[in-house]
């Protein structure tokens, strides 16, 4: 998106100015994903927990983005088709998530992201996103006794994109990241912090 790229690496460690997606994983409550042009840092350590994660991760990014985030929700139909609530979508900008969750409680239980080509293809200018497979609205029950007429838990589908505005400029910025650490095999302290003005 813009007039240079530039990455240093060392290990799985790197800064950049460029086209990158800003992950903020590790919390379920603040989770991010966009698709941005500007500055990003990841830093990976070296050294591992017995459980195979990194000691210390940190993500940092910021950006003036050109477009804006958008975050759409479906309830499965059984179908494959759905129509997304923006159109003129930034290509290769959206994470597209099967949620399953508690049918009384609305617990996340399981979260699968698809991929693009294998699981979905997408239109971008008409913001559909077409499945592969049709996506129940419900998963089975192994339950003798079931608590609605399908049983089993909902199924969502969860879209995050960027998408440019029909009328006007995006003017502003945003910047953001997570930095956490394991201090031993069971306790992780992890600070997270976004930040968006447009």
């Amino acid at each position: 998106k813009g007039k240079f790229y530039v990455r240093l690496e060392r290990g799985d460690s790197h800064v950049m100015w460029g086209n990158y997606k800003a992950v903020i994983k590790g919390t379920e409550f603040m989770r991010s994903e966009r698709a941005l042009y500007g500055a990003s840092a990841v830093y990976n350590s070296e050294t591992t927990t017995s459980f195979g994660e990194r000691k210390s991760e940190a993500n940092l990014y910021a950006a003036q983005p050109d477009t804006l985030p958008q975050r759409d929700e479906f309830l499965g139909t059984g179908g494959s088709a759905y129509f997304l609530k923006q159109q003129d979508i930034t290509i290769g900008s959206e994470t597209v998530t099967v949620e399953y969750r508690d049918q009384v409680t609305g617990q996340v239980l399981e979260r699968q992201t698809l991929v693009y080509g294998e699981d979905y293809t997408f239109d971008y200018l008409q913001g559909m996103l077409i499945l592969k497979r049709p996506l129940s609205s419900s998963t089975g029950t192994s339950s003798p006794v079931r608590e609605g007429a399908l049983g089993g838990n909902k199924v969502y589908l969860i879209t995050q994109y960027e998408y440019r505005p029909a009328f006007g400029e995006v003017d502003g910025y945003v910047y953001g990241g997570r930095v956490q650490h394991w201090f031993d095999e069971k306790v992780r302290i992890g600070v997270t912090g976004m930040n968006e003005t447009t």
